[in-house]
């Protein structure tokens, strides 16, 4: 006896002109239709369907049985990794008590090893369910064989196919970007990040889709010369238009292409007005996977480097990047330089780097090695390491080290830095959170004796990260926003984040010198310190953030700098920031 459509189907079907449309055969499927699949997995683990719908494209979504219980906000429903968090709703059923249990899992999924669950509700006896995107499909034979989400799926070619309207007319779910395992959050160019992604929206052909995305910000800074005596205040405001196409003529081809377009007005106390506007590509590039049959992808192209903290990647590059991906390990090669959009040293220095991990975003571990190579001068190699995520209960936590060695500056370089965190989420604390950090890049005591202790970061970094809300920001302190070199900075922030993705960080940064020089590197503070103190100051930054719409986002950030004694009898600077955010 055959089960019947699920609510969701049937609301598809109410709410269409005209009835369930009937006829459509599973042979006629395409990629990026959104089904709902109900069979069950086999002895080889593929997914045997026994009925189809086609839905409008929503949540990602698996029904099966718990087998074994869960273990740190982890388990396995149908071979899928599920992970839940403090967000998750639960209905009908608690974490505790998921073994044996029947449940529906609905959220995003990011790979093999993490479907994220927005909600765990439990669900009577049936057959098992999956409810995704199609990301491949082919006939073979008399069968038609597609993947969702991890899971291969396999139904007879004549097997009659539910929808609302015509299969050919049903809307399409926009491709994922990312690799079909994403490679979490390891390698430089991860997935996409939720403020970097532009959901492909539009349906420009069977195999091509775009999206598009405004973004403003405007930025009030007040004494940032820390000097209210001179004229020091200014107002920014860009406005930005983001359109990516994105090309997938085959399982294995991925092609994207995403240029921008920012106008920026500046009102300067100093220097007077300005208006500019510029047009960058910010992505152009082909990626093919499964090459030679085997997990290997090879990118060639203009690629948008990205690693989650930003302390290492925040830039377009132009290269080469070759990637093996397993289960359990992740190993990624790539080669690049700047042909434009960047300063003389960009453009004529060659970067090489490797990025080997354990392949899983929830638990990170990963080595790297990266080297620049400009001339005899400059020419260095960073060699570190990185553990990210939910290594203790209730916490999320991170330690990027790593050693510098080369030539800086015509000098031999022996840096060192490191950046360790926790951010502590207890159950009983409700929506807050507490998080503690500290950074250490190390200075030279003895500069101009041939050697710097001087840790200089990547060049290609911007120090961006969420802690326990739901939008990123500067961690070094959004008005000093300096380099960790020469800088050692202590935080501490508490932190709410509340239902319908919204949150409200507050945090404050101690920084101080390792060796009072005179001045901080690439900060966007303009004052130079004494040389004889080492105390820069003190930050406290307040972090408004709401991603409570699909398309909306919104960013709020107020904060006020105190000078140290480094700075001599400086004055305070304030600043004041909007971002908004729309993706059509």
């Amino acid at each position: 006896m055959l089960e019947p459509l699920s609510p969701r189907a049937l609301l598809v079907c109410a709410l269409s002109a005209a009835p369930a449309w009937s006829g459509e055969r599973a042979d006629a499927l395409q990629v990026g239709h959104f089904a709902e699949i109900k069979g069950a997995l086999d002895e080889h683990g593929v997914f045997r369907a026994a009925e189809i719908a086609v839905l409008e494209p929503d949540d990602d979504a698996i029904l099966g049985t718990v087998i074994e219980r869960a273990e740190n906000e982890r388990f396995f429903l149908l071979g899928q990794e599920i992970h839940v968090d403090r967000d998750t709703r639960y209905k009908g059923v608690t974490l505790s008590s998921l073994a044996g249990a029947r449940v529906k899992v609905e959220g995003d999924w990011h790979g093999a090893r993490n479907f994220s669950a927005s909600s765990v509700e439990t669900r009577g006896p049936g057959r098992d369910r999956l409810t995704g995107r199609i990301d491949t499909l082919e006939l073979r034979g008399d069968e038609v064989v597609f993947r969702v989400m991890s899971f291969e799926v396999r139904a007879r070619a004549e097997l009659e196919v539910e929808c609302a309207a015509p299969l050919a007319a049903m809307k399409r779910a926009p491709a994922r970007v990312v690799p079909v395992d994403e490679g979490g959050l390891d390698g430089p160019r991860l997935r996409q990040k939720e403020e970097e992604r532009v959901p492909g929206r539009f349906q420009l052909a069977e195999a091509l889709t775009l999206g598009a995305q405004l973004e403003l910000n405007s930025d009030f800074e007040d004494e940032r010369d820390l000097n209210r005596q001179r004229p020091g205040d200014r107002l920014t405001t860009e406005l930005t238009a983001k359109v990516e196409l994105v090309w997938t003529p085959t399982e294995d081809f991925l092609g994207v292409l995403s240029a921008r377009e920012t106008v920026a007005w500046e009102e300067d106390e100093d220097s007077g007005y300005w208006r500019g506007d510029s047009w960058t590509l910010k992505e152009g590039y082909g990626r093919w996977s499964n090459v030679l049959g085997k997990p290997l992808e090879i990118q060639v192209g203009r690629t948008f480097f990205d690693d989650q903290r930003e302390w290492l990647y925040h830039r377009s590059l132009d290269g080469v990047s070759v990637r093996w991906e397993e289960p359990r390990y992740a190993v990624e090669v790539s080669a690049s330089t700047v042909l434009d959009d960047g300063n003389e040293f960009d453009r004529n220095t060659n970067n090489l780097s490797t990025y080997v991990s354990n392949n899983d975003d929830d638990r990170h571990a990963a080595l790297f090695v990266f080297h620049r190579d400009h001339d005899a001068e400059e020419s260095y190699t960073i060699v570190g390491g990185r553990l990210y995520g939910k290594w203790i209960p209730t916490t999320k936590g991170w330690l990027d080290a790593a050693l510098e060695r080369g030539t800086l500056a015509g000098e031999d370089a022996r840096g060192t830095a490191f950046d360790a965190g926790l951010t502590w989420m207890p159950d009983f604390a409700g929506p807050f959170n507490a998080t503690v950090r500290y950074a250490y890049g190390s200075g030279d005591d003895s500069p101009g004796d041939g050697t710097t202790d001087t840790f200089r970061q990547s060049g290609f970094h911007n120090n961006n990260d969420k802690w326990g809300g739901v939008t990123p920001f500067h961690y070094y302190g959004e008005i000093v926003d300096p380099e960790l070199a020469n800088l050692g900075v202590f935080s501490f922030g508490v932190g709410a984040k509340f239902p319908g993705r919204t949150s409200l960080d507050l945090v404050v940064h101690h920084l101080e010198l390792d060796h009072a020089a005179d001045g901080l590197y690439r900060s966007r503070i303009k004052h130079q310190t004494d040389g004889i103190h080492p105390q820069i100051g003190r930050e406290v930054d307040l972090i408004f953030g709401w991603r409570g719409s699909p398309n909306w986002q919104v960013e709020v950030v107020l904060g006020t700098f105190e000078p140290g004694a480094a700075f001599g009898d400086a004055d305070a600077s304030h600043l004041a920031a909007l971002q908004l955010r729309f993706k059509f």
